[in-house]
């Protein structure tokens, strides 16, 4: 993030050296604009934010473990401007351990649109897990500001657990074993 900021002010520094060593008025221009682009990029990154919504979508409810759990994520642009840049951190938690995993999802979308991004992920352990989303982040077109808004979205997959097939055959001798009985005992306790 700081890079880009050192390489725009490098940039205007060589503009305006360019504007005062030549008489054309072009220079001029360009280094009027380099100077009012942040300004404007500053002030739709404010714009984005206000007009951005994230919401998480009913995906699979109930899965095996190790298999791919697939949850849509809906990003709403309702602002005039196209949005080329946004990051949302996503924690998948799983209620059992309380092992929590982050990860971010890049995001882009048109003016006036919703677009939905599926966001697929594995459980090697079964429970119940809470997919969240914790945050956005909206970067203007050059990348060179941000801003955070929080959400407070979640969702919930209940992960089974394998189920093995065992070839057990019933027969008679071990439908009427003879420890089996209906009776307690009647000399001893319990």
């Amino acid at each position: 993030m700081w890079g880009r900021k050192i390489v725009y002010i490098l940039l205007v520094i060589i503009t305006s050296y360019i504007a005062l060593m030549y008489e054309s008025p072009v220079p001029g221009v360009f280094l009027a604009f380099e100077l009012l682009l942040p300004i404007a990029l500053f002030a739709l990154t404010w714009y984005h934010k206000k007009n951005v919504k994230v919401t998480i979508g009913n995906g699979q409810q109930v899965a095996d473990c190790e298999e791919k759990i697939e949850i849509p994520i809906r990003f709403h642009n309702n602002g005039w401007f196209p949005i080329t840049d946004a990051s949302v951190r996503v924690n998948v938690s799983n209620t059992l351990d309380g092992e929590k995993e982050s990860y971010d999802i890049n995001l882009r979308a048109p003016a006036k649109t919703s677009v939905t991004v599926p966001f697929t992920f594995c459980s090697t352990y079964c429970g119940v897990i809470k997919i969240s989303l914790e945050r956005i982040v909206v970067f203007d077109y050059l990348r060179l500001f941000q801003r955070k808004k929080t959400i407070s979205a979640q969702a919930e997959c209940v992960v089974m657990p394998h189920l093995l097939d065992l070839q057990v055959a019933v027969t008679d001798a071990c439908r009427n074993f003879d420890s089996d009985s209906e009776e307690y005992d009647k000399h001893n306790a319990g």
